[in-house]
């Protein structure tokens, strides 16, 4: 069985379950994704449901037998970060990506530093969004084992694809990404607009295998919002 006993952790995901409890997703430092129950949660005068808020460094002990386990004990960490507009949408942008795509019980220790730091980011409100989720969704992507390939043996002129099996393969498309640009996305060097451009292209190419053709209901969400439909 597994044990922690007060892990720094994050909530990424809560739904109903039961009559009064809930299921809980969390990222945390020592075991990367956990899923817990967090029994009489929904209870009125419970003060889990205030505690157990996304984007709030917290403390948590918990137990586990499988992959779904049981919270025990849960404390407030630092403080909460204040995200607010755009940047509530990216930051539950992000969480959506670690709950459908990290395999539960496995450390992510480096993935859970990236994180504290898109979200400290993202509680600024003049923060420019494209870098912060560009910087962080590479991160997972390293973590995942779609990582970049060795941009330093890469042309600087030279044009390159994606590809699923083999990564990045040269191109003769002058439309696929030049090699600096790859060069810039894998030093976090996004200064150039065009950069950015790229580096939103080959995310977009490396997470669509890992969803399975699933759309991310956040990214939904953002989409319906700039449409004026919600």
């Amino acid at each position: 069985m597994l044990r922690a006993q007060l892990e720094p952790a994050y909530v990424l995901n809560r739904r109903p379950y039961r009559e009064d409890s809930a299921l809980v997703d969390l990222l945390t430092q020592q075991h990367g994704l956990v899923r817990l129950v967090a029994r009489g949660m929904r209870r009125k005068k419970q003060p889990l449901g205030a505690i157990l808020q996304p984007f709030a460094p917290l403390l948590i002990s918990w137990q586990s037998k499988s992959d779904l386990g049981q919270l025990q004990q849960v404390e407030a960490g630092n403080q909460a970060f204040a995200l607010t507009g755009d940047n509530t949408l990216a930051g539950f942008y992000l969480n959506e990506l670690l709950y459908r795509l990290l395999t539960p019980l496995e450390s992510a220790g480096a993935v859970f530093a990236h994180y504290g730091a898109a979200i400290a980011q993202l509680a600024q409100p003049t923060v420019k969004l494209e870098p912060v989720l560009r910087q962080f969704e590479h991160a997972l992507l390293d973590h995942l084992g779609y990582g970049l390939s060795d941009t330093q043996q890469l042309v600087d002129d030279g044009f390159y694809l994606w590809e699923p099996q083999q990564g990045l393969v040269p191109s003769e498309y002058d439309s696929a990404i030049k090699g600096w640009h790859l060069q810039c996305i894998e030093s976090s060097d996004y200064a150039d607009e065009a950069v950015l451009r790229a580096a939103k292209i080959l995310t977009r190419q490396r997470l669509e295998p890992l969803l399975a053709g699933r759309p991310l209901q956040s990214r939904q969400v953002w989409l319906q919002m700039k449409r004026g439909k919600v």
